[in-house]
């Protein structure tokens, strides 16, 4: 099984940084340590199998919890030829290059936006794009919390652990709200 860094036929990386916060985040030191988030993290290691197309999926979480330190990390590579869809980000072929688009939801919380599907970017091999949505939630016992998420997409020939850090994304889409 090639490691990273292998070279493989063609491979969709996506990553998902998620970032929670709580109203006691909104401001102050947790907020200075909530800004100093990555929107881009080194790729974990992950064995492969080679194939004729492959996703691979790094997903990472930060919270106000632990103040923005030790996040989560879970990688995933299935081994399907269906592409993944994700929470409001959706990539498809569209003559040969990979195409991301952006749909709100209402589980993306407030202030609500647009529902209708947007195309944020296409990419050819050896391209990457970043899209950015955020969110507030709140509930009838006074609770607020808050998210960030940002989607880096890359369509590539092979994994490096540092693609999202190499160079900047051709395509930066951003659908963050004024979060009250």
């Amino acid at each position: 099984m090639p490691k990273v860094g292998k070279p493989l036929i063609q491979v969709v990386i996506v990553q998902e940084i998620h970032t929670h916060w709580e109203k006691s985040a909104r401001g102050g030191p947790k907020a200075f340590l909530r800004n100093q988030v990555p929107e881009a993290v080194k790729l974990e290691d992950i064995e492969v199998d080679p194939g004729s197309l492959l996703y691979v999926t790094q997903h990472v979480y930060y919270s106000s919890r632990n103040n923005f330190a030790e996040p989560t990390r879970t990688v995933t590579a299935p081994p399907t030829m269906v592409v993944p869809q994700f929470d409001g980000v959706f990539l498809d072929f569209d003559n040969g290059a990979l195409a991301a688009s952006y749909q709100y939801n209402r589980g993306h919380g407030a202030p609500e936006r647009s529902a209708w599907k947007t195309k944020a970017f296409s990419l050819s091999e050896g391209e990457w794009g970043r899209i950015r949505y955020n969110g507030r939630h709140s509930d009838m016992d006074g609770y607020w919390g808050y998210d960030k998420w940002v989607w880096n997409v890359g369509l590539f020939s092979s994994i490096s652990p540092s693609a999202f850090l190499e160079t900047e994304p051709v395509k930066v889409a951003s659908y963050m709200g004024l979060l009250k």
